[in-house]
């Protein structure tokens, strides 16, 4: 309290840049942290699925006494699918999981990115070898639905165009180095959850259409995490209110 015996001094007052740095922290903190019980325990779930998969490994190490196939097999055609559960489950409760949606956002762009897998088959796609380079990737077996189906060929497969470390990663050695290969290997987990669908996304669409797709899917991913809830309801207002006005001009 500032009076006669204690006048106020610049000392007492904080720095301008001390309030905005805690003005960011608080923003951010109240922009990414879950709010409600439901997003933390999705949060949780989400968070200790790739530490799921580095158990499962060591215990098919351990037990079985062999490499980590099924795992892999486990981590390349099942994470797709749970992935596809957390969103079908974030967009039926979207109002209390809307944050949820951007950290999971946030965390496959990230495991994306490393993994360097979307950027490798747009690659293919745009070149004309996105199939060849494919059957490559399955075994060559007598019996083409076992060759598919078999967890060595999926593995191989989805390994071989979505699991390819971009060039940063591969000049930090990030999967070669002690300190980086935990951090690496935990979010390309992440990739692997999308990997498989922009594969399939790679193979329908047309190879002039590759990088276009690549280049919008990194531009509305860095949107949909760094732009407010808020500006996003303005944008849908302004875009309805602008197709009222075409269709009323052209009535």
């Amino acid at each position: 309290m500032e009076n006669d015996m204690f006048p106020r001094t610049e000392y007492d007052t904080p720095a301008k840049s001390t309030i905005l740095a805690t003005a960011f922290k608080r923003r951010l903190i109240q922009y990414f942290l879950p709010a409600t019980v439901f997003e933390r325990r999705l949060i949780r779930y989400l968070l200790l699925y790739p530490i799921l998969l580095m158990a499962c490994a060591v215990a098919e190490v351990v037990v079985f006494r062999q490499g980590v196939a099924y795992t892999a097999w486990l981590r390349y055609a099942g994470s797709p699918v749970v992935a596809a559960i957390f969103i079908c489950i974030a967009l039926r409760h979207y109002r209390i999981s809307r944050r949820f949606l951007k950290i999971f956002v946030v965390v496959t762009f990230l495991g994306t990115i490393l993994g360097g897998g979307f950027y490798y088959c747009a690659t293919l796609s745009h070149n004309g070898s996105l199939v060849d380079t494919a059957m490559v990737g399955v075994h060559k077996d007598t019996n083409f639905l076992r060759s598919i189906f078999w967890p060595g060929s999926i593995t191989n497969l989805f390994g071989l165009m979505t699991a390819q470390p971009s060039p940063a990663v591969r000049w930090l050695g990030a999967y070669s180095n002690s300190l980086l290969s935990f951090p690496y290997s935990y979010l390309v987990v992440y990739g692997n959850m999308v990997g498989p669908y922009f594969l399939l996304l790679m193979f329908l669409a047309p190879p002039f259409l590759a990088f276009p797709i690549f280049w919008l899917w990194m531009v509305l991913n860095i949107l949909y995490i760094f732009v407010p809830q808020r500006a996003w309801g303005w944008i849908k207002d302004k875009a309805k209110l602008s197709w009222k006005r075409i269709f009323a001009s052209k009535s």
